[in-house]
């Protein structure tokens, strides 16, 4: 089925209108032109994934929790404009290390999952091109 319809289908499941979509690793979905696609993640869930979103003007990559893992960067397409990535070291997640984010090569990068079970901080990535987010405030990417 063609994603569209795919999407109707999924609204139908037991006669009840669906506001979801199920991603697995690789499922591609396309909505008012804006493209998401669901890559490899390595976490406790026995199927974790992140996704990039491509809005045909930048790309942006939410790791979802990882940790860090060579085969992610197979799924990861070039050209990744913002980066969104854990940095709480904790949890089945990545730690402060800029490697990941060095690897990505993003021209921005942003942290989050922070301060949830210590005490590192978004500052503690040491990467140049973080944009560290305030909260109810809109960060410019």
């Amino acid at each position: 089925l063609a994603p569209e319809a795919a999407f109707e289908e999924a609204r139908k499941i037991g006669n009840k209108n669906q506001n979801y979509v199920k991603f697995n690793r690789h499922t591609e979905w396309t909505q008012d032109g804006v493209k998401f696609t669901s890559v490899l993640a390595a976490h406790s869930d026995p199927h974790p994934i992140g996704v990039i979103i491509d809005d045909g003007e930048k790309k942006y990559y939410i790791t979802g929790d990882t940790l860090y893992n060579t085969d992610i960067f197979g799924d990861i397409p070039d050209g990744i404009d913002v980066l969104f990535m854990p940095v709480n070291g904790l949890g089945n997640n990545m730690n402060k290390t800029a490697r990941f984010a060095k690897k990505i090569n993003a021209k921005k990068v942003v942290p989050y999952h922070v301060g949830m079970f210590d005490d590192m901080t978004a500052e503690d990535l040491d990467v140049e091109n973080k944009v560290i987010p305030t909260i109810y405030k809109e960060i410019e990417l």
